[in-house]
């Protein structure tokens, strides 16, 4: 039964069109810019134009590119004051963390005249750990933001875990899609072309059960813990009998990928 409430929840945080104009249309303080990682410059990607020299420096992630420029376009309406960016540091100190990337990109200077966003208006939360959707509500709440209403850009398949958590945290979000905000500020964005070049089925599939997981257990200990033991991360979920319309499974077992092997552990 409790499957079965989850999915009523999921439906309940996807904004119609009115309401999301009416989410977008308001004055906010702070936008918080959901980080998806950052890859490594290589030869095979020297595509994108990457000089020789540049290999092995690290650029943002297509989600991230796409996330970051849609929290720009969205600070031009002139709605938001400040952006808060995490840091989400995917390859160690040594090298540029999402955030510092995001901010670069904010405040560029705009060939065509536009305007960068001032460093005074940009947030940085650099902790090491934050690069995981419960620690980064549990930041926002540790920095005294959970009574503020926050404005938070979140690509589409991400959009239920971040208010699971933000529940489980007791923090104020308006969680809002990067592909249907962009959407809504570009008319001549083709949003169904998009969620087909882009691997967005695939990132869902990850999703799922990290988002299972994350309504069982809203303040996210589990991978954290995880995390700070070395032991890997929630990967998938394993289901008791086969699918009767209508009435939901029992979770039976869920699996852990370790340093070496996938373990089993039973939730019964």
């Amino acid at each position: 039964m409790l499957l079965f409430v989850a999915m009523n929840e999921t439906i309940s945080y996807l904004p119609e069109q009115a309401q999301r104009s009416e989410i977008l249309n308001r004055q906010y303080k702070y936008l918080v810019v959901d980080p998806y990682s950052v890859n490594v410059k290589t030869p095979e990607s020297d595509s994108r134009g990457n000089r020789p020299d540049q290999f092995g420096e690290v650029r943002l992630s297509s989600y991230s590119a796409f996330v970051i420029n849609t929290a720009y376009n969205l600070w031009l309406e002139g709605n938001i004051e400040n952006i808060i960016l995490f840091s989400d540091s995917s390859f160690g100190d040594k090298k540029l963390s999402t955030a510092d990337l995001m901010k670069e990109f904010l405040m560029r200077k705009r060939k065509d005249g536009r305007n960068s966003v001032s460093e005074e208006n940009i947030i940085v939360f650099d902790d090491p750990d934050l690069n995981q959707t419960a620690t980064q509500l549990r930041k926002l709440k540790e920095e005294g933001l959970e009574d503020e209403e926050l404005l938070y850009l979140s690509m589409d398949y991400h959009i239920d875990r971040i208010n699971y958590h933000a529940k489980g945290y007791g923090v104020n979000v308006k969680v809002i899609s990067a592909e249907e905000t962009w959407n809504s500020l570009n008319h001549e964005f083709n949003l169904e072309r998009f969620r087909e070049v882009m691997p967005l089925e695939q990132a869902k599939r990850k999703e799922f059960p990290r988002k299972i997981e994350a309504f069982f257990d809203r303040k996210g200990r589990l991978p954290i813990i995880l995390k700070k033991a070395g032991q890997g991360a929630v990967v998938d979920i394993e289901k008791e009998g086969e699918r009767v319309p209508g009435q939901p499974r029992r979770l039976k077992h869920i699996i852990i990928e370790g340093n070496k092997q996938l373990e089993r552990f039973d939730l019964e």
